[in-house]
């Protein structure tokens, strides 16, 4: 689906602000996916929700952590420790092309969250 170059441009400058420090570098694409490829997560996750509600009117019906962990302090310590024993919590796919789409329809529709999972 081809998608407004002004909006995608926006949201590609919001990720790339709230992206963790190590990914900052990686290109963003349509299947870049939130915390798996740019590492947002926890606050910022929170932060890009309202952030989308403010600036174009999506409903913030939706639970973040589904999509990836809460802030913990302890955070990286026990994602290693958990995938060393292979425990590591799954959440469900956000990719950029979801947040495009929920801004198109002006709320999260399960229909937008449920991208491909690769």
């Amino acid at each position: 689906m081809a998608y407004d170059s002004e909006l995608f441009e926006r949201v590609i400058e919001r990720l790339s602000r709230m992206a963790a420090p190590q990914y900052r570098a990686r290109p963003i694409t349509e299947d870049t996916e939130l915390y798996r490829d740019l590492g947002i997560y926890g606050d910022e996750i929170v932060d890009l929700i309202w952030w989308l509600n403010k600036e174009f009117g999506v409903q913030t019906n939706v639970d973040p952590f589904a999509y990836a962990p809460r802030e913990s302090p302890l955070f990286g310590v026990l994602r290693t420790i958990r995938k060393v024993l292979g425990k590591e919590p799954q959440y469900r796919s956000l990719k950029v092309r979801d947040i495009l789409s929920a801004i198109e329809v002006k709320r999260w529709p399960d229909e937008t969250l449920k991208s491909d999972a690769k």
